[in-house]
């Protein structure tokens, strides 16, 4: 009997995960924390292995027959679905096709993570059209939460900012915490959140400050 494609994409998957079943794991770590597979040239085997089958699993999915590793197709694909398939497919391809496939990360976690992903990626396009109804029932209620969001009452609008206004000052009693501490709260975090903008030669110009 001819194997459907998801049959396939299941076959490459479980694949994946002999080899790296069979690849003996070591700690790096001496603690058992840091485990990672022995054998790089695996790791890359069962990340091609993985997205194989996701791909196959996609193509079935979409009704198309895009290459394994076309990105751009399979976002612009996927998008027109929804996220949900989106970025499933978009944190797969990153986990097998990149890290593992090409990189050849060798953590346990990432690769089993990598693992996990191709399962939920393929289980999806497996029950696409479920996926789709629900997708389309999540919009749908979007789209009447927005309906009745802008048939409110203006008086109700009102208390809402209120309400939000008098819970805003409410907690900051409660934690003692000034309006201008949060702006410098603020401005803490947007500076090391962005240092790393700064070229070495800009950085020298702050030479009292410690990077």
């Amino acid at each position: 009997m001819k194997k459907t494609p998801i049959q396939k994409a299941e076959e490459y998957l479980q694949k994946a995960k002999d080899i790296l079943a069979n690849t003996p794991i070591d700690d790096i770590s001496d603690d058992g924390i840091l485990l990672h597979y022995a054998d790089v040239k695996n790791v890359k085997k069962a990340g091609r292995s993985a997205w194989k089958g996701c791909s196959i699993a996609l193509n079935y999915a979409l009704e198309k027959n895009i290459e394994t590793y076309d990105y751009k197709a399979y976002e612009e694909e996927t998008r027109k679905i929804g996220d949900r398939l989106y970025n499933g497919f978009d944190i797969a391809y990153y986990a097998l096709a990149i890290y593992l496939s090409v990189d050849g990360n060798q953590s346990k976690n990432i690769c089993d993570d990598g693992i996990e992903r191709a399962e939920y990626l393929i289980d999806m396009c497996k029950n696409i059209q479920s996926v789709i109804e629900q997708i389309e029932e999540e919009k749908r209620d979007r789209e009447e939460r927005m309906k009745k969001f802008n048939s409110t009452k203006r008086e109700d609008r009102r208390i809402v900012k209120r309400q939000s206004k008098e819970l805003f000052e409410l907690l900051l009693d409660k934690t003692g915490t000034k309006r201008k501490d949060l702006i410098e709260i603020a401005f803490q975090e947007f500076v090391c959140d962005n240092i790393y903008l700064l070229t070495p030669e800009e950085k020298k110009r702050f030479d009292y400050l410690v990077f």
